[in-house]
């Protein structure tokens, strides 16, 4: 999966707080990943095991051998689809890395325009910078671990 994100200079700025609309930018990438793997993590889920299921089905029910090893391949499939994307896995690092981004971005708007400072917006930007960096860091721990597997 290639992991792109948006340019930190990116234009059609929403603020004049760049720190703020940096932050948000990766905030909405996360939201994003979230989605997109909560939802093919239901969908392989769902597939592997109805196609499995059916399989049992159509076994029982003296189906062709045609159709029913056509159903048992597709629940094959979808249980491989499923170890390929590890929808899964990605989902909970992404909401992992949301929630902390969404937190240190709540805090930093908690502020009154007066006083978000210098060293305020450094902090939220070091908080950015941390859960991307951990995200990505714990993304590429768990492909080599079930690389070693």
């Amino acid at each position: 999966m290639v992991i792109r994100r948006p340019p930190a200079s990116a234009p059609g700025s929403l603020s004049d707080d760049r720190a703020l609309d940096y932050a948000l930018r990766e905030l909405e990438w996360f939201e994003f990943t979230r989605r997109r793997s909560r939802l093919g993590h239901y969908a392989t889920e769902f597939l592997a095991l109805a196609t499995s299921s059916v399989t049992v089905v159509a076994a029982g029910l003296q189906a062709p051998a045609g159709v029913t090893a056509t159903i048992a391949g597709l629940a094959v499939f979808f249980a491989g689809l499923r170890q390929v994307f590890d929808h899964r896995t990605r989902y909970v690092l992404a909401a992992e890395a949301w929630t902390r981004l969404h937190t240190a971005i709540e805090r930093y708007r908690l502020l009154s325009p007066s006083e978000r400072s210098p060293d305020s917006r450094g902090q939220l930007l070091q908080r950015v910078e941390a859960v991307v960096d951990s995200e990505i860091t714990s993304w590429g721990a768990s492909l080599r671990q079930e690389r070693s597997e």
